[in-house]
């Protein structure tokens, strides 16, 4: 008897819930958990159940000819679609043409109304367990001489008037309306705004229960309530505004409309259990500095003591440049005020190294944890040697640009940083650096480019011997170059894309040996272990 004459015999079988719902953990792959979810009305209605939903997540984003919807669960990823990954359930929407789920032709519409459906459904039936929500709706269309808010689908508007309605326990709630305006169309007026009064609305709904609240992005108005919308939100524990997550492919509009710093400031101000502020560099203010760092006289207590983290997305502008020209003396009252501040910096585009240099000598005082530079950026070699010599209490280190940087300033970087156990670095680097990188430490994440391996073929045969240095501190002995099987040293005759091969593969060897985490990104292809 086939498999799917057996899961449909399972709709009349006095079987509990919690079986059926077991079914799902056997399926590792979203796919084959949605095409359970299909075979019959009970496994349809188990595929809502609280058990596997913890989290609900809502993405409709225009960009080009294309339209992807994602959602996920945040709380094991057991829930999660993407196009980014060919282990998760995906399907998108190409206007003016046949969309695909799994290579299986549906019609558009179909795709649209059943997701939808799907998300009101787990927000009406089990909204006191849905506990964090992600609404990403839509980009700017281009519309002739005037830009406007996109006209959402009807179904995710409906979508979203569903979590007004219901979600009332949300402890954690991010926010992307629209991408990011030029401050050159700051100015302009938008032709509808029930998007943002839906949005407040839902803030406001949850406003005892939030904990976490995340503005990507929306549109930025003079008339903006969003001060105080915030102010409303007594236990609110972590704000970002403004300060989207890097990663390889992130672009950042650098002349862009971002909340004005006394906005910010207003929102701020009546936060008193802030423990995390995430914000984009034009939001800080000299103000909003003094207004951390305050002191209550007559009892020699903080306003803000549980402030332990400070995240800063680093972009240049020469029409914008205040955040740059912050007092110094700012900066020392709050490490004075929170001397246990950790702080993680991303750079968004290149900053001239004047105005980059001076903002790093002021905040080595504070734990700067992470450094993230995003693929657009330019930065002087000297960057890394500052951070090497400076900055040694550096967790993580991430680097997506794709220059070359001075790799022994690299090392330097990852000797002086003990806490270290995340690199990324996406540059031109040599074979045997790569070696001497992953022996250097038990790496939690460990990511390079392998298109951009540098491998200086050498003009004698390999010895063999070389690939051992001694540690003088332990005495032990730790492999710092690539390892040829014996019987296989070079020859000067062989093709110099075999012995890059076999390079490539003996620092592959090398690394499943030693990480837990790997990514050795590019050519070939991808691999993680």
């Amino acid at each position: 008897m086939e498999m799917g004459l057996q899961l449909e015999e399972l709709e009349d079988l006095p079987l509990p819930d919690h079986l059926l719902i077991k079914i799902y953990s056997f399926l590792p792959r979203m796919r084959d958990k949605f095409r359970l979810s299909l075979t019959n009305r009970r496994l349809r209605d188990l595929f809502l159940s609280p058990q596997l939903w913890e989290s609900f997540y809502v993405e409709f984003s225009s960009c080009h000819q294309d339209s992807l919807y994602r959602c996920k669960s945040c709380k094991g990823k057991l829930i999660r679609m993407s196009d980014s990954s060919q282990d998760d359930f995906y399907f998108s929407i190409f206007k003016g043409a046949t969309p695909s789920l799994s290579s299986e032709s549906k019609p558009q519409k179909l795709y649209k109304s059943h997701l939808c459906s799907h998300f009101q459904r787990v927000l009406t039936k089990y909204n006191r367990h849905v506990k964090s929500c992600s609404f990403l709706l839509g980009g700017y269309l281009d519309c002739g001489p005037l830009w406007k808010i996109g006209d959402y689908e009807k179904e995710l508007f409906q979508t979203l008037q569903v979590a007004v309605k219901h979600c009332c326990s949300l402890e954690n709630l991010e926010i992307g309306l629209g991408e990011w305006l030029s401050m050159h169309d700051s100015s302009i007026n938008f032709s509808s705004v029930t998007e943002m009064d839906l949005i407040y609305k839902l803030i406001s709904n949850n406003s005892k229960t939030l904990r976490s609240l995340s503005i990507i992005s929306w549109p930025v108005r003079h008339e903006d309530g969003a001060p105080s919308i915030l102010n409303s939100l007594p236990d609110l524990q972590k704000l970002s505004i403004f300060h989207p997550k890097i990663v390889d492919d992130t672009w950042i509009r650098l002349s862009a409309s971002i909340p004005q710093p006394e906005y910010v400031f207003l929102s701020v101000q009546k936060l008193r259990n802030l423990t995390s502020l995430s914000l984009h560099c034009f939001c800080i203010s000299a103000e909003l500095l003094n207004e951390l760092s305050l002191i209550k006289p007559k009892f020699n207590t903080k306003v803000y003591p549980h402030l332990t983290r400070l995240n800063i997305l680093l972009i240049f502008e020469y029409q914008n440049r205040k955040f740059f020209d912050i007092p110094q003396e700012k900066w020392r009252t709050l490490h004075k005020t929170h001397q246990n501040l950790a702080m993680r910096l991303s750079i968004g585009n290149k900053i001239p190294y004047p105005s980059l240099f001076r903002f790093l000598e002021v905040v080595k005082c504070f734990d700067v944890e992470s450094v993230i530079i995003s693929q657009y950026c330019v930065y002087d070699v000297s960057l890394i040697s500052t951070l090497a010599a400076d900055f040694n209490r550096l967790k993580s280190f991430v680097d997506y640009t794709c220059g070359s940087a001075d790799l022994c300033n690299l090392l330097s970087l990852v000797e002086n940083s003990p806490l270290i156990d995340t690199l990324v670095y996406h540059g031109d680097i040599e074979d045997q650096c790569v070696l001497k990188l992953i022996a250097m430490r038990h790496w939690r994440k460990f990511e390079i480019n392998m298109s951009n391996v540098i491998i200086k073929f050498p003009g004698q045969p390999f010895d063999p011997d070389s690939v051992l240095t001694k540690d003088e501190t332990t005495g032990q002995y730790i492999q710092t170059a690539m390892y040829l099987e014996p019987g296989k040293g070079f020859n000067l005759t062989e093709d110099h894309q075999t012995y890059k091969k076999t390079v490539l593969n003996n620092i592959e060897k090398f690394a499943k040996s030693h990480l837990r985490q790997c990514v050795l990104g590019g050519d070939p292809c991808n691999r993680i272990w």
